[in-house]
């Protein structure tokens, strides 16, 4: 990907007081898709499953043009649950939660 200018809103800076490298993670699946093709808009669905090991955080990374929808896994002590769009424009980029778009 082109580095373009990368920006979060205020619901991703309350989020990333709960887990502060969630963000990084979310930007660092959006950069290693693996897809000929981009869409504008990123969604990713972070939920938190428990098992017999400890707290999962589960991230859904999909997008719909062209379809494209990955799931990852990894054990954290601050889970987070939210809804996280990245829009994607000619010269920026912004992170943002689905209750601010």
């Amino acid at each position: 990907m082109d580095k373009k200018d990368r920006y979060v809103t205020r619901g991703i800076q309350e989020m990333n007081k709960k887990n502060p490298l969630i963000y990084l993670k979310l930007w660092d699946l959006y950069d290693e898709m693996d897809i000929s093709e981009k869409d504008y808009l990123q969604v990713f669905e972070l939920r938190t499953k428990i098992n017999m090991k400890g707290i999962v955080q589960e991230i859904e990374h999909t997008q719909e043009e062209p379809q494209y929808s990955k799931t990852y896994s990894y054990f954290t002590d601050r889970p987070v649950e939210a809804k996280v769009y990245i829009i994607v424009e000619d010269d920026y980029s912004t992170m943002l939660l689905d209750n601010e778009y």
